[in-house]
């Protein structure tokens, strides 16, 4: 015979918590004869049929949470396209800063009479692919070419450290999308055979990309700090002006 229902004293029905409905449960004696009263309960068949796991995936997604194999496929993804619009994003930038560059260098270099002169006196150790051709064009003024002279170094300087701050940032973008894959990977290990790999995610060799950015990106080679004295010295010994000339 079912007990009656409680009631509070203005006659609603009583509202009473699972906690309690389970004590009185035990304490009636109802759940005496369940079975497998007292033993572990044996979970592996639940766990190996993907239910528990469906189940798990759909509070997840009721609360608008991601799985976690789903999360990292995110992640990935997401740093990915982080660092390919970076990527180009850079390359758009650099190429506007070559160019003014190759502008601030022409006074300059066209002053030398070929590549090594230009080389062996300014002190730098490679030639970059912005400069324009060496054409010894007369000297204007010493002062002002050194102005243009020490206004190109600090482009080049400005230049080396964009690609630094970029190479840094890309390269974190492909550790969290190697990490992100990674966990994906091991995520996948539990659950073979639910969570179907995705075509493209595969794992980035770090070591080999940071050589490939490296190599597409060179830094440009800097200007000693006695670039303007060394300049001056080239100057006056091998381009001397017209009145020294004469005399």
């Amino acid at each position: 015979m079912r007990k009656p229902r409680l009631r509070t004293p203005d006659g609603k029905p009583q509202l009473r918590s699972l906690d309690d409905i389970l004590r009185e449960a035990v304490n009636d004696k109802e759940m005496a004869n369940l079975p497998g009263k007292g033993k572990p309960l044996d979970l592996t068949r639940y766990f190996a049929s993907g239910e528990a796991h469906r189940m798990a995936n759909k509070i997840l997604k009721d609360n608008q949470v991601l799985p976690q194999h789903l999360q990292d496929r995110k992640d990935a993804e997401t740093h990915t396209r982080a660092a390919t619009d970076l990527l180009e994003q850079t390359k758009a930038t650099l190429a506007e800063r070559l160019q003014a560059i190759q502008e601030a260098a022409h006074p300059l270099v066209s002053s030398f009479p070929d590549r090594s002169s230009v080389l062996e006196k300014l002190g730098l150790e490679s030639w970059p692919d912005c400069f324009p051709e060496p054409s010894n064009a007369p000297v204007k003024n010493l002062p002002e070419l050194q102005e243009q002279g020490e206004q190109l170094a600090q482009l080049m300087t400005q230049y080396n450290a964009r690609i630094k701050a970029f190479i840094r940032s890309y390269l974190e973008h492909l550790t969290r999308v190697q990490e992100s894959i990674q966990s994906y990977q091991k995520q996948t290990l539990f659950t073979r055979g639910l969570t179907p790999t995705p075509s493209g995610l595969r794992g980035i060799n770090l070591s080999e990309r940071e050589i490939e950015i490296r190599t597409a990106f060179p830094f440009l080679p800097q200007f000693p700090e006695d670039f303007p004295q060394r300049l001056k010295s080239y100057l006056k010994k091998y381009r001397p002006s017209i009145w020294q000339r004469l005399f």
